[in-house]
């Protein structure tokens, strides 16, 4: 029976599905700047593609923005999550049949750790495992996800996010009102960039305990050495809510429920403009141009 049970799990392990972080897949390839041209020289290059078929309008406004100097910082963003707080607020006050609490747009949840340690049979452990692993299997698609999940949140929140400076691609300037969702979400527990650097180090160091203990159970002899006198074994498992954290990440389309779909108006044109520069200009082309041709830099 224990045979089996084991022969089962390895069946749902390799069950696991790929990955998209974002639901957003823009099409076009970013230019290159030559970072000897001067300021000027990039300027008359870039506009000289406005019009054309060249570029979409999302790679000419994001490197329009860069020779400006435009780029949305931390501190850009930061001012975005505040702004859309008052705009719920604004919203909430004229609906009151919306003014419950609700995830990723208010702070509802106890902890943000993706982890919880249990004392179980080698059994149970199975059958626990077995559970997460096809719930996780219905967003991956990887033989073995873990790795995928440790990238998961080294990307997940707004210090990771590109910048003014360097050279990053038009389109990594790209998202939506989900991934501004996801983004605010771990804002409102994490706020500094120190201490989301530790909170990605221990959800990391939870994922490397769940491995190995997912592989002990693989490993008859290793099995057996942890079993205790009362014939349990303590492994570290997932959450609830960090369950529902990784499928978030996994398929951020999740995020919609009707009650967030109430409050989407709390993220304006201009919220997105400043936080998404590049999918901003592909929705609205018209007003993107329009602002290039009409705003200067300060």
């Amino acid at each position: 029976m224990h045979k089996y049970l084991l022969s089962s799990f390895v069946s749902a392990l390799n069950k696991l599905s790929t990955y998209q972080f974002n639901n957003l897949q823009p099409a076009s390839n970013a230019i290159s700047l030559n970072r000897r041209n001067s300021q000027e020289q990039q300027q008359a290059m870039l506009f000289s593609e406005y019009g054309t078929e060249k570029q979409n309008m999302g790679v000419q406004f994001v490197n329009w923005l860069r020779i400006h100097k435009k780029l949305p910082s931390s501190r850009d963003r930061k001012r975005c999550f505040a702004d859309f707080k008052n705009n719920v607020e604004l919203i909430r006050d004229k609906k009151i049949e919306i003014d419950t609490n609700v995830r990723f747009i208010d702070k509802v949840d106890l902890s943000l750790d993706i982890s919880t340690i249990r004392s179980v049979t080698p059994e149970e452990a199975v059958d626990i495992y077995k559970r997460q692993m096809r719930f996780i299997s219905m967003y991956s698609k990887a033989a073995n996800p873990f790795q995928t999940l440790r990238d998961l949140f080294s990307k997940a929140s707004v210090f990771n996010r590109p910048t003014n400076y360097g050279y990053p691609m038009p389109e990594d300037f790209a998202g939506s009102f989900v991934n501004f969702l996801l983004d605010y979400y771990f804002d409102q527990y994490v706020s500094t960039e120190s201490d989301w650097n530790i909170y990605v180090m221990q959800q990391r160091m939870a994922l490397n305990e769940i491995e190995s203990d997912v592989f002990t159970l693989l490993n008859g002899e290793e099995l057996s050495k942890a079993i205790d006198e009362n014939g349990e074994i303590q492994i570290t498992i997932f959450s609830t809510t960090g369950m529902e954290i990784i499928a978030d990440l996994l398929r951020p389309v999740r995020v919609t429920t009707p009650q967030v779909e109430h409050l989407q108006a709390a993220f304006t044109n201009n919220i997105w403009r400043e936080y998404f520069p590049y999918t901003w200009a592909l929705v609205y082309p018209k007003l993107a141009q329009h602002y290039m041709q009409n705003t200067f830099n300060d």
